[in-house]
């Protein structure tokens, strides 16, 4: 069965998408937290440092509004590492680090040629876009899988749409940041 037709994108598949991709986008709180932040530090040293050892991220974070995060995350590393682990790298598996990389470089782009905000919430923000887009093609393939069924198009709509409103995978594509999408 093929759940992606060829005409797919011609159809209403797009309409699809492009409504969850907008709806994922205006509620989407434009951060990451929690132990999504490990994997940002993972992926900031990568790019800055060429390594994944975290225990020397930045004693400061430009996004005020996360500054809480950042202060208990560094904490945490650095009780670790006064425990002899050093160097420290996020107990979180690379497959995220790869999704957010192309992301974060994005957004480190973003910075140098519109440099008015400060570095970290050109990258936070472009990164927190990953589980929108995630978010919105997982909703879209409901969709299609639905139809592909021989649902009605009103009841493959609303399979979606409760998928992507009525389910925490809402929360967890536009407050989160964690790997539970990918």
């Amino acid at each position: 069965m093929n759940v992606c037709p060829n005409n797919f994108w011609q159809g209403s598949g797009k309409w699809v998408f492009f409504f969850f991709l907008s709806l994922m986008l205006f509620t989407g709180s434009g951060h990451i937290g929690g132990d999504s932040m490990k994997t940002y530090y993972t992926v900031e040293s990568l790019v800055i440092d060429g390594d994944l050892d975290i225990s020397n991220i930045k004693p400061t974070f430009d996004v005020k509004e996360m500054q809480g995060v950042h202060r208990r995350t560094r904490q945490y590393i650095a009780d670790m590492t006064q425990n002899g682990l050093r160097p420290y790298y996020s107990e979180y598996g690379s497959g995220m680090v790869l999704a957010f990389l192309p992301w974060y470089l994005l957004g480190h782009a973003l910075h140098f040629i519109i440099p008015l905000l400060p570095h970290d919430y050109y990258t936070i923000f472009m990164v927190s876009l990953l589980n929108c887009l995630l978010l919105s093609i997982l909703c879209t393939y409901c969709w299609a899988f639905a139809m592909q069924l021989g649902a009605p198009p009103s009841i493959a709509w609303l399979l979606s749409l409760a998928l992507g409103t009525g389910t925490f995978v809402w929360t967890y594509g536009v407050k989160g940041g964690g790997s539970e999408l990918l």
